[in-house]
């Protein structure tokens, strides 16, 4: 297991497939924003790591449980 992601794997860990290219966007969007820390980039490639994948799930299933 790689210890980081592509955004587009990212998008299935979070979402499943299909991919689309609003799904795959909107973690772009988040790698914009600082969602992610840490993030590698390699050219135009970027690489998310995957401790930051699941401390994202993590929190949104906290915020599930509080609910």
């Amino acid at each position: 297991m790689s210890k980081v992601m592509k955004p587009s794997e990212v998008a299935i860990e979070l979402w499943g497939k299909p991919i689309t290219p609003a799904k795959r966007q909107r973690i772009y969007r988040w790698i914009k924003e600082g969602v992610f820390q840490n993030v590698l980039t390699v050219g135009k490639s970027k690489w998310i790591p995957r401790s930051e994948v699941q401390a994202l799930v993590n929190q949104a299933e906290d915020n599930i449980e509080r609910l």
